[in-house]
């Protein structure tokens, strides 16, 4: 569909990136991201170049409907991709999360104009420089989630005493 940012668009700016080199090589010509760089290469484990092939497989192993459809991916659909990719169903859901997230960015900035654009990109660079705030949103989200816990529970009080009313009402 027009002007959405689906996993089609992801993966093939994944493969026009990785085309123009290692992430590693492209992430030192960037100004500022060199740094990011050099700490890639002191954590152990944390190959990009590997993350992109992990995420190209993850991707091919869809259909195109659920490329083109990520909602429509449930728990048996992630599984079977799982094992088409050889992947954990965890990471299929991280990919997912990103690509919600990403997708929501790309929306975003759709709506502005070129000087906009240039500043969020800056904005999610410094976001990538201090992974302090990417624990900030992680903390925000509890407490979301705790907001919509107690909304559940408040309306689950609500729904029960209405029953009660109903009962005590019947038996008059």
């Amino acid at each position: 569909a027009a002007g959405r940012f689906t996993l089609e668009d992801f993966l093939k700016s994944m493969e026009q990136i990785s085309r123009m080199g290692s992430m590693k090589s492209l992430l030192k010509l960037i100004p500022g991201m060199g740094q990011v760089a050099q700490a890639m290469d002191a954590m152990d484990g944390m190959d990009p170049d590997k993350d992109v092939k992990r995420i190209k497989a993850i991707i091919q192993s869809m259909t195109l409907d659920e490329r083109q459809n990520p909602d429509r991916i449930d728990r048996s659909r992630r599984n079977r991709i799982a094992r088409g990719s050889g992947t954990d169903p965890a990471e299929i859901n991280d990919l997912l999360k990103q690509f919600k997230g990403m997708a929501g960015m790309m929306k975003d900035m759709m709506g502005m104009g070129m000087s906009d654009r240039l500043k969020a990109a800056q904005q999610m660079q410094g976001a990538m420089m201090n992974p302090n705030a990417q624990m900030a949103k992680v903390k925000g989200s509890t407490k979301q989630q705790t907001d919509r816990n107690v909304a559940r529970d408040k309306k689950k009080q609500e729904r029960k005493r209405a029953k009660q009313q109903r009962k005590k009402n019947k038996r008059k």
